[in-house]
């Protein structure tokens, strides 16, 4: 008798495990799926380069060599008056690309020149140091936005030892 009840139960598993994959219903075939379909779009994503604020002929650089891109870079400063030149490449775009200043201990610390540039996919903003402290520096198409943090350390100046009340 148990070999009966075992016999029956080995018999129900193996009709488990080949029977039935699921669904149910119907005898047709299930419709194609079609991949999904996206707008393509006008613009892709912005990135920022570290570039020489100029070349020898005083041209700026628009093609990166060998430099990472993204959309937050960072730049140090040791000394008032060095610049670095920012590319910014967004394929497809030939709107305007914007910069502005931000940070509380900017004081004015840099000038970003141009403060716009229109009609292409790319343009150099150079950056140059003015006073000591620490910037954020903005560049944006009106939709994506990439930042540029500068840090100024002069390493000019006096210490003196008189003391003031």
């Amino acid at each position: 008798m148990r070999a009966r009840f075992t016999l029956a139960g080995v018999a129900a598993l193996a009709a488990l495990a080949v029977g039935c994959g699921g669904g149910g219903g119907g005898g047709s075939s299930p419709a194609a799926v079609s991949p999904a379909t996206t707008a393509p779009s006008s613009t892709g994503q912005m990135q920022l380069y570290l570039v020489p604020a100029s070349t020898s002929t005083g041209s700026p650089v628009v093609i990166p060599t060998g430099a990472l891109g993204g959309t937050t870079q960072s730049v140090s400063f040791d000394a008032l008056g060095q610049a670095q030149g920012v590319l910014v490449v967004e394929a497809g775009f030939t709107g305007t690309f914007t910069e502005s200043v931000n940070g509380t201990t900017c004081n004015s610390g840099v000038t970003v020149t141009p403060t716009s540039a229109s009609g292409k996919n790319n343009a150099v903003f150079v950056i140059t140091a003015a006073a000591a402290g620490i910037c954020s520096v903005t560049i944006t198409d009106g939709t994506n936005v990439g930042s540029v943090l500068v840090d100024i350390t002069t390493t000019t100046g006096s210490i003196s030892s008189t003391k003031r009340n």
